[in-house]
């Protein structure tokens, strides 16, 4: 992952956030372990703008040799937040 990550900022990668674990935050560092152990591999998620970035971080992956990655683009994210249509 941190690999991933240096690749990423020396390519300049624009939409690439970072990981998913980077965005949280605890009342108490003695709380990261529970959440490590209930969100497991999610917490290693990287997160990215679109899925064109996404597809710019496979191939870092891919040619760093890296192995199985998980990547959220924000993009898809944003279809959940939209209110349900109405059926009249």
């Amino acid at each position: 992952m941190e690999r991933i990550d240096q690749k990423c900022l020396e390519k300049g990668i624009q939409g690439y956030k970072g990981k998913f674990i980077d965005f949280l935050q605890c009342q108490s560092e003695s709380f990261m372990p529970c959440i490590d152990i209930a969100a497991k591999s999610k917490l290693m998620t990287i997160i990215v703008d679109t899925t064109d970035t996404a597809k710019q971080v496979l191939d870092i992956n891919k040619e760093i040799k890296g192995g199985v990655i998980n990547i959220y683009p924000l993009e898809t994210m944003n279809q959940f937040e939209q209110p349900p249509k109405q059926i009249p």
